[in-house]
């Protein structure tokens, strides 16, 4: 039977985005394995049930959608087995009259005794700490051609990633080069000419010596809002001295 079909949802240990650095608490997140769209929903059904046809599958799924999308904003008040939905107004009254500029209508959607049972039969399965999502790939360097983590004293090199975007107000954001004894240079803002997740496109400066550095960058990038502690990676970056003279 159906109430007897477990289900099982993944959750990564994180750091909670609204603790202070102080508290450094961590909170269990959902991980979600896909996003199914109303296609998808379709597909679903014609998986358990290939016999029907998928034109009159996807007819009547949408018709419902346009029903339900009917009701609520005629006002009505739609329970289903799933979902108790209908449309809120916010914003203060100002006398009698409306106002689009401070009021406004939306739905609100409240899970059904139904959906909160299935929910709390789940099997919550840690997969244990989230790792950070900011890589770095490759780098390219302009002044050779080469691909590979080296770069030229006096010269450009990409370098391409995820999540590497320079953004953030924290005093650590940014490009660092750590030499063998500790030494930190930074690389200053008018040397980095492009900033996007992907890729970084830097100029090595010249007063920095040749040999092997660690590469650092860090950043409060990500895809909804800054991060409250920022969140680094690092790797290793072979200086060369440059033996090429300038472009005219």
């Amino acid at each position: 039977m159906e109430e007897d079909i477990k289900y099982q949802i993944n959750v990564d240990v994180v750091d909670n985005p609204v603790a202070t650095s102080e508290e450094n608490q961590k909170i269990f997140r959902v991980f979600h394995p896909r996003t199914v769209d109303d296609e998808g929903v379709v597909e679903e059904i014609m998986n358990i049930n290939p016999g029907y046809e998928r034109e009159t599958v996807r007819s009547i799924y949408q018709f419902s959608m346009r029903i339900l999308k009917s009701l609520l904003v005629s006002g009505a008040r739609v329970k289903t087995s799933l979902f108790d939905a209908s449309i809120q107004s916010r914003g203060a009254a100002n006398g009698m009259q409306w106002d689009d500029n401070q009021n406004s209508l939306y739905v609100q959607f409240k899970q059904s005794a139904e959906l909160r049972e299935a929910i709390s039969n789940n099997i919550v399965c840690v997969q244990g700490a989230k790792q950070s999502t900011i890589t770095l790939h490759n780098c390219f360097n302009v002044s050779t051609q080469t691909y590979g983590f080296t770069a030229t004293i006096g010269r450009n090199f990409i370098l391409k990633g995820k999540f590497i975007k320079l953004v953030g107000t924290h005093p650590s954001v940014g490009v660092t080069l750590t030499a063998p004894d500790g030494t930190v240079t930074r690389i200053g803002k008018g040397l980095i000419t492009t900033n996007t997740p992907t890729q970084l496109n830097l100029l090595i400066p010249e007063t920095l010596s040749p040999g092997e550095y660690t590469l650092t960058v860090t950043t409060q990038y990500s895809t909804s809002r800054l991060l409250k502690h920022p969140r680094s990676v690092s790797h290793s970056l072979q200086v060369l001295p440059c033996t090429q003279p300038d472009e005219p």
